[in-house]
């Protein structure tokens, strides 16, 4: 093959491959340099928690007045004698009612947050019912026992509770407590308080 010939072809090619008429998988392809860098990324989510819990709560007990006739009932006492006493013995009342109650406020508080365990406590204090006169002094008194808040899973004076983060909704929870009507002498309101607690861990 003459030289002329040989220049021809290479020149061919060259203007084939410019067009792009050659497949590049023809040629060996050299790659150009090339970097890469990996980056720690780190996002910081804060530490809090809220509580929701009602300022005011109300329990009114019900209870009708009635009379209740037991019956004939027949006494003996001499005419002539002094002052006679005589013993009816009549039976109690059923409206006297139980000496303590056990009270369960379902839903009474919510929580939600963050905290490093995901956990929070929760506790509650709380005091007696009185009902006072125009001095202040007590003058009947609702007591209440056994203040205890539950989540479903632990019921106590103070639980530690599961926060469900962002995207979980609030958890809620109860406060159950023993009321004893021991030295109630009066109706009407008696009042007091007890305080929840939350806090995270």
């Amino acid at each position: 093959m003459s030289t002329r010939k040989t220049l021809c072809r290479a020149i061919l090619a060259a203007s084939l491959f410019t067009a792009g008429l050659i497949p590049a998988s023809a040629h060996a392809v050299v790659a150009g340099p090339s970097a890469s860098g990996k980056t720690d990324m780190t996002v910081t989510m804060p530490e809090y928690i809220v509580l929701r819990y009602y300022d005011k709560i109300s329990l009114t007990f019900t209870s009708a007045s009635a009379a209740t006739a037991k019956g004939d009932k027949s006494f003996e006492a001499t005419w002539t004698g002094g002052d006679a006493t005589l013993n009816a013995d009549v039976t109690l009342p059923d409206e006297l009612g139980a000496a303590t109650r056990k009270i369960k406020l379902q839903n009474a508080w919510a929580i939600a947050g963050l905290s490093p365990s995901g956990t929070a406590s929760v506790t509650i204090e709380g005091t007696d019912l009185t009902k006072k006169d125009n001095s202040g002094s007590a003058v009947s008194t609702i007591g209440v026992e056994n203040w205890t808040v539950s989540d479903g899973t632990s019921e106590s004076n103070a639980i530690t509770t599961t926060l469900r983060g962002v995207s979980g909704g609030a958890k809620k929870g109860d406060v159950n407590m023993s009321l004893n009507f021991k030295n109630t002498t009066m109706s009407g309101d008696h009042t007091g308080t007890f305080t929840i607690t939350v806090q995270t861990i």
